[in-house]
């Protein structure tokens, strides 16, 4: 770092205080200092001092390491190459022609004092004593990183080329000679002239190195100021940092105490759990005794425990052989015993199917049971019941239908009252639950190997789907209202479960086809109708096949349960004067049943056919057109053609007509001797629908009488 004072003449002087800038004028940077800079320049105060011009080495001084002047370059370089210094210009003034002239020699010429105004500089900073400087230097070592000083650059002196010098000494001439005196003054002012263009340069060099210097130094104060910022920040940072060690220090205190006073408390600790150790060290030393005692003890308990039991163990073992040999007999008996029961037990199943059929033969071969269902809706209000009444009397198996008649006054006359019989009839208030029970041992005689048939025959919007499936979204199969289908399908898996006790297996095999307008539609596919659907009867084994229809095997419950779903939602509905929601088609459910028993080598095909027959209507109340006339006019064929498969069947004749519709031969099996067949005729309680109802009843009674002989069992 720089550093600048006035030495005892008054001048300026430039020190350099650290290495680094000697570092720097060694590796030749341009950072030069000057360290005598005048406080007067040069000719400023001539009358006072005057002063010999001479070369510029004699004028300036630059101290700066590794720096040479131009004049000893210009002259390095001229060497180099060959050539010798220029010589030093001189004023010299050749003779006019003609004339001789002394030669002149060389003299010194004084400069005459020439007054110059003084050049205004700024003012230089006080000289610094050692311990300023000493203080000052500590405070930039505790600087982390200070500020660079800034650079100074030094003017170089402008080397002349040659300087004047002094006029040759000529002699005093004489007074007449005034030409010569005229020329020696025309060369004293040549001269003249020449030393005040070389003065002027020197004051302009002079007066440029004066606003370096002063620019110079404003660089350095500046330097100090802002070195002097920065001890400020690092004594406030200092000062936080003092105060943060004092919080760690008393942080540090308090700690220390804290655990002195814990480990005070330890020692404590440590000297109570010394003294329960020894105490129970001393007691145990006394259980260790104690045992010691004891195991004496035990050692001779065994010893004579072990005397007795060897004298004990013979008879011991007698006994307890005796006792295996007995169990071992004992066995052989039970499982005798139980290989009898089980036997037996086949042989009392073979004959319970053997009774249960016998006792569904002598219920009839086609059963019928009627049900009405309750008032719905807008019925409740409309229904009039002072024309027409639906009576059940006491029994369970008997429904009287009363029609009162009107003369042409409109008075009341005789009721007429038509009384019908049926195995048995539910009234409105019957649950499925309850019309489920009475149909049961119908669906097991399929599980023993029998052909069962239920369907359901009645006028649309009596209830037929109702019974059949139940509503269209049940709970499951705990729901009331779950149909018969679904009823069916449980009790068949719950019994084969049971059965295998008795070494029966079983595999089911379900089907679901629909009826519509004459022909045969796959419901558990997306039937489009592209493949014929032909119903094939094997005559041998009394079975029905048709043709390109879906067959699913069945495990659970659930499995049938989701193929009803999907039938349900492809099965024809359309809404109708009579119904809402009319079944526009016939559907049949059919589950094969196929069981084997490899005990008694036995087995059993059953079939179990569950038909939701379309609503009979009539047209003129159907208010049926188009499409609908269509589908009621098929409907009403179909149950024309089953009514006349019923007559044939009861008048015993000899061809019946099955082929009348496709209904009816697909049911050929069901309704033939060799099945057991239940009808439910479902009736309503309307007031409007009298006269359908009294149609259903007779049609009912017609079946109720017809006998198709004694079914057999498939094996």
């Amino acid at each position: 770092m720089s550093i600048l004072q006035n030495d005892e003449s008054g001048q300026t002087v430039v020190e350099n205080k650290e290495n680094g800038n000697n570092e720097q004028a060694e590796r030749g940077s341009p950072v030069k200092a000057v360290s005598h800079i005048p406080t007067k320049l040069p000719g400023i105060n001539r009358a006072a001092q005057p002063k010999t011009v001479a070369t510029d080495e004699e004028d300036f001084v630059v101290h700066s390491t590794g720096t040479k002047r131009k004049a000893d370059d210009m002259e390095e370089k001229n060497l180099k190459k060959g050539k010798a210094a220029p010589p030093k210009s001189k004023i010299t003034k050749e003779p006019p022609a003609g004339k001789k002239v002394a030669p002149r020699t060389s003299r010194t010429v004084t400069k005459p004092p020439v007054p110059r105004q003084s050049v205004a500089a700024r003012p230089i900073a006080a000289p610094k004593t050692a311990a300023t400087k000493s203080a000052t230097a500590s405070k930039l070592s505790t600087t982390t990183a200070p500020p660079k000083p800034p650079v100074s650059k030094s003017i170089a002196p402008v080397q002349r080329s040659g300087s004047v010098g002094p006029p040759p000494a000529k002699k005093k001439r004489a007074a007449y000679d005034v030409k010569g005196r005229l020329q020696d003054l025309e060369e004293q002012h040549e001269y003249t002239h020449l030393q005040l263009t070389e003065s002027n340069g020197l004051i302009k060099i002079m007066t440029d190195k004066l606003e370096h210097s002063q620019k110079t130094i404003s660089d350095l104060l500046q330097f100090k100021t802002n070195l002097e910022t920065t001890v400020q920040v690092k004594e406030q940072e200092k000062s936080i940092v003092e105060k943060e060690l004092q919080s760690v220090a008393s942080v540090q205190n308090e700690m220390k105490e804290k655990y002195e006073n814990q480990i005070k408390d330890f020692e404590k600790q440590v000297e109570e759990y010394k003294r329960k150790i020894k105490e129970l060290e001393a007691e145990l030393e006394g259980a260790r005794s104690e045992i010691s005692t004891f195991k004496i003890t035990i050692s001779q308990l065994n010893a004579a425990k072990f005397a007795i039991e060897n004298k004990e163990s013979d008879e011991l073992c007698k006994t307890r052989l005796e006792k295996i040999k007995d169990l071992e007999t004992n066995n052989a008996q039970l499982m005798e015993t139980i290989a009898q029961m089980e036997d037996k037990l086949r042989k009392e199943e073979s004959i319970r199917r053997a009774l249960h059929n016998t006792i569904q033969e002598l219920k009839g071969n086609i059963r019928v049971f009627c049900r009405m269902r309750p008032l719905l809706g807008e019925e409740i209000t409309k229904n009039d019941e002072s024309l027409c009444q639906i009576n059940f009397p006491e029994t369970e198996n008997s429904i009287e239908l009363v029609q009162y008649l009107e003369n042409a006054a409109g008075n009341k006359t005789n009721a007429k009252t038509t009384p019908f019989q049926f195995d048995k009839v539910f009234q409105p208030t019957a649950s499925q639950a309850e019309v489920f029970s009475e149909i049961s041992q119908l669906v097991q005689s399929a599980l023993d190997g029998y052909n069962v048939c239920i369907f359901a025959y009645g006028q649309t919007g009596s209830g037929k789907t109702f019974t059949m499936e139940g509503p269209p979204k049940v709970n499951g199969i705990d729901d009331p209202n779950t149909g018969m289908i679904p009823r069916a399908v449980q009790q068949i898996f719950t019994h084969a479960e049971e059965l295998k006790e008795k070494g029966w297996e079983y595999t089911m095999e379900a089907q679901y086809l629909e009826i519509y307008n004459e022909t045969i539609r796959d419901l558990l596919t997306k039937d489009d109708g592209s493949k014929p659907h032909d119903i094939k009867h094997d005559h041998q084994n009394d079975s029905t096949h048709v043709t390109n229809t879906t067959n699913v095997m069945v495990t659970c419950p659930d499995e049938v349960f989701v193929l009803l779903a999907k039938a349900g939602s492809n099965r024809a509905v359309a809404a109708t004067n009579c119904n809402e929601r009319s079944s526009r088609s016939h559907s049949v459910f059919t589950l094969k049943l196929t069981g084997t028993n490899p005990l008694t080598e036995e087995s059993s095909c059953g079939v179990l056919n569950l038909v939701d027959l379309a609503g009979s209507e009539r047209l003129n109340s159907s208010g049926s057109t188009g499409e609908r006339l269509k589908e009621t006019q098929s409907i009403n064929k179909s149950l024309s053609s089953l009514s006349d498969v019923i007559n044939a069947l009861g008048q015993d004749q000899k061809h019946i007509p099955y082929r009348n519709s496709k209904l009816t031969y697909l049911l050929q099996n069901s309704l033939g001797g060799n099945s057991k067949t239940l009808m439910f005729v479902n009736i309503s309680p309307a007031t409007a629908s009298f006269t359908e109802t009294l149609s259903s009843l007779r049609f009912a009674t017609k079946v109720n009488n017809c006998e198709i002989g004694t079914a057999k069992k498939q094996k």
